[in-house]
């Protein structure tokens, strides 16, 4: 029976996923993670599936992983020591970057953070045009007065970015295998390979964190690629990229920095694929232990960012599920400040110590604590009772540091602590949907991660949205996302030519020249077995506009292609110029294709029975914000059918979460096994 297994690595726990192709049957488990050793997690998670499931591991085919290795060091800023070549007089590059500024008035506005320090920067006498063509050569003098300089310095990775080498990076390629000869421990980006496009700070940026990401995540990868070796079965691996495509392990270490959103890009995924049919405009909602992820999928399709901002503002220039994350998630910490403000957030207090009430020596009461104290977690525990919680501990918490100095009853501070964390959220909601011209009540609520159905209806109705939405499986549906994705990789190619030089048959030439490109990687990365499937991209502008829009293209029409153009720039702006000259700036070939002819089958999903959460059954005292404490309802997810109601107040349990149903809520189990909540007012 071929098997497909999806792990998604997050910072508190690890989730793994596991489905039949035959029978459409899921199996889902969750584990703690190993914080130094995150491939022992997801080892503990492979044997969680075969002792509590019956799961045969050697039985599966392929592993696809989602991980936050990348998003975490870039955040902690754990990066290895890198070093960067630039082509003579532009040492200052990443000193220098751009005009914008966060603030346009404000003259000590913090500039972005350099990856590489002024000092680890070394400048090659060498020099092309805008053409590519050779104003200097590059000369084995300076080759070997490079390869000195990096033994010297001794960096771990080395980012090579050389003016217009986007036009011809064969300047870069001799650098670099020089380099490599000499330093075969240092691993080597070039920005022809990694980021070949105009603007040359935000492709020395990107190439930057690609080489300082590259030691980390490819070493990372291959010790995951060892672990699974050693288990029975012959499993492909397959890693989640920030756009929720999946490429090869062996595309890791060009593709380090498009990795930086790996872990939430599952949910999406599986937002798409799973619900997409029955519900076209989502906003997705992903609560982890440390943040909330949003995410708008409007008409089938989720928001794409052509770059992105990591740590501090550095601009990264990979294209990613348009994410925005929140620092509200469920060990966000509260706390009030000195001018006696609640504060939720951004402090966490992660998987160690973690919420006061996991025991584990956390003293700052969290999300978490406060949903335990209004008895919307089971007090049996997390894990069908496996994970014990103190509730006493957790009150105690919000008592000292919260009511007392409000002066509020404790489940006062409690309900203030959730409602300022689903704020932060609303927040963030809003900025997906209405600061990008969408009402979030014409779109329904997506709520998984481990907190995300506790607070589904709250987020929802602060929102003025009528419908939540929680899937199967939610606190492992980035997982399953996981599985439910493509491979997929983009190659782009710079032209930056007027329309009117150039002629349909120029632009079916430049995007073939593309495909051949992407079949040969294909071939090398996946075998014969299968063709990817195309799309055409196009970014155009006015002439002289700084900025461009993506446009879809055949690959042949350019007449109408320039047609499209004007009227996306009057859709995104609100007028266009038809008379203006336009600029073809960029052509870009996305290469797509199933990891298996056969693939998850949405309709024939159905989760295998597990064991009920901690106190599942009966009824259970809960305390509203509006109805102070509710006996409500108990119910075990697992024992509801398609067809079902439930009619709030109640709590409904699974083993890795609790969806929470305020008075006025009505649920039904809809035909994708979801909970379709109409969340009343």
């Amino acid at each position: 029976m071929p098997a497909v297994v999806g792990i998604d690595i997050g910072g508190t726990f690890t989730d793994v996923v596991h489905v039949d192709l035959d029978s459409g049957v899921l199996s889902v488990d969750k584990v703690p993670s190993v914080a130094e050793r995150l491939h022992d997690g997801a080892e503990q998670g492979l044997a969680a599936l075969a002792a509590r499931h019956g799961v045969d591991v050697g039985a599966v085919e392929v592993v696809v992983h989602g991980t936050t290795v990348a998003t975490n060091a870039l955040i902690e800023q754990r990066l290895p020591r890198t070093a960067l070549l630039a082509t003579a007089g532009f040492g200052d590059i990443l000193e220098i970057g751009t005009m914008l500024r966060p603030k346009a008035y404000d003259l000590l506005a913090p500039k972005a953070q350099r990856l590489v320090s002024r000092e680890l920067v070394h400048e090659v006498r060498e020099r092309l045009d805008a053409d590519g063509e050779v104003v200097e050569q590059l000369t084995e003098e300076e080759i070997a007065r490079a390869v000195a300089w990096v033994g010297e310095t001794q960096p771990q990775a080395v980012a090579i970015c050389l003016l217009f080498a986007y036009r011809d990076g064969v300047h870069e390629r001799r650098l670099a295998q020089a380099i490599r000869a000499a330093h075969p421990q240092v691993r080597v980006s070039l920005s022809s390979e990694v980021d070949p496009e105009i603007r040359e700070y935000a492709r020395a940026n990107t190439t930057a964190l690609n080489a300082s990401l590259n030691p980390l995540v490819a070493t990372y990868v291959e010790r995951f690629e060892a672990m699974l070796t050693a288990l029975p079965g012959a499993q492909r691996l397959y890693v989640m990229q920030s756009n929720g495509g999946l490429i090869a392990p062996a595309a890791v270490p060009r593709n380090a920095h498009r990795m930086v959103l790996s872990g939430p890009a599952g949910g999406i995924v599986a937002a798409q694929r799973l619900l997409g049919e029955a519900h076209a405009d989502l906003i997705t909602f992903d609560m982890g232990g440390t943040s909330s992820d949003l995410c708008l999928v409007a008409n089938g399709r989720a928001a794409i960012a052509s770059s992105t901002s990591g740590h501090d503002r550095m601009p990264i220039r990979a294209a990613s599920l348009a994410i925005n994350a929140v620092g509200a998630g469920g060990g966000s910490i509260a706390a009030v400040d000195p001018e006696g403000v609640l504060q939720v957030g951004p402090r966490s207090a992660g998987a160690f110590p973690g919420p006061v009430c996991y025991g584990r020596g956390g003293t700052e009461p969290t999300v978490t604590d406060a949903q335990l104290v209004l008895g919307r977690i089971a007090p049996d525990g997390l894990l069908g009772g496996e994970m014990a919680l103190d509730r006493d501990a957790a009150a105690a918490a919000i008592e000292r540091r919260i009511a007392q100095p409000l002066g509020l009853p404790l489940e006062a501070a409690a309900v203030a602590i959730v409602e300022v964390a689903v704020a932060v959220m609303e927040r963030g909601l809003r900025v997906v949907s209405v600061n990008a011209g969408h009402d979030p009540a014409a779109f329904s609520l997506v709520a998984f991660g481990g907190g995300g159905p506790l607070h589904a209806c709250d987020l929802a109705r602060a929102a003025g949205m009528r419908r939540a939405l929680v899937p199967i499986a939610p606190s492992t549906f980035s997982a399953l996302g996981l599985v439910c994705a493509e491979l997929s990789e983009t190659w782009p190619a710079v032209v930056e030519q007027r329309a009117s030089e150039l002629d349909d048959r120029r632009l079916a030439e430049r995007f073939s020249a593309l495909e051949r490109e992407a079949l040969r990687a294909y071939a090398e990365q996946h075998g014969q077995q299968r063709a990817p499937s195309f799309t055409r991209l196009v970014e155009l502008r006015y002439v002289g506009q700084r900025d461009a829009l993506t446009v879809a293209s055949d690959g042949r029409d350019l007449a109408q292609l320039v047609q499209r153009f004007h009227a996306e720039h009057e859709r995104a702006y609100g007028h266009a110029s038809p008379d203006d000259p336009v600029e073809v700036v960029t052509l870009r070939l996305v290469a797509a294709s199933p990891w298996h002819e056969r693939g998850v089958d949405p309709a024939r999903l159905q989760r295998r029975s597990a064991p009920a959460a901690g106190g599942a059954g009966g009824t259970r005292a809960v305390h509203f914000a509006h109805d102070g404490w509710v006996e409500c309802a108990v119910l075990d997810r697992a024992t509801l059918a398609v067809g079902d109601v439930v009619e709030g107040p109640a709590v409904v349990q699974e083993r890795e979460t609790t969806t929470v149903l305020p008075p006025g809520a009505v649920a039904r189990v809809d035909a994708a096994h979801s909970l379709a909540i109409e969340v009343g007012r």
